[in-house]
């Protein structure tokens, strides 16, 4: 089970892993002021371009940007280990 999503649209997308943004390309939800067949086939490179990033990092590839952050988001802790703490604590 893959831990990643992607947004994207004619300007960018935006890679989250775990529902935590990770990091992306250009610059999402700008002004459409081109012509369709242009921004449909932005949205495709930019929906291809995201896919592929995925694929690398599953296959522990990719950039490592992104791969720092998702470190760092591995690190954290999790929802129950945070609840079993505050469980030990009494709270």
């Amino acid at each position: 089970m893959t831990h990643f999503t992607f947004i994207h649209d004619s300007h960018g997308y935006m890679l989250y892993y775990k529902g935590k943004p990770i990091g992306g390309v250009g610059t999402l939800f700008g002004e459409h002021k081109r012509a369709w067949q242009h921004v449909r086939a932005d949205i495709q490179m930019y929906s291809d371009e995201a896919r592929n990033e995925i694929a690398a990092l599953e296959a522990g590839n990719g950039q490592s940007r992104y791969r720092k952050v998702i470190a760092e988001i591995d690190s954290l802790p999790t929802e129950e280990e945070s609840e079993a703490e505050q469980a030990r604590r009494g709270r």
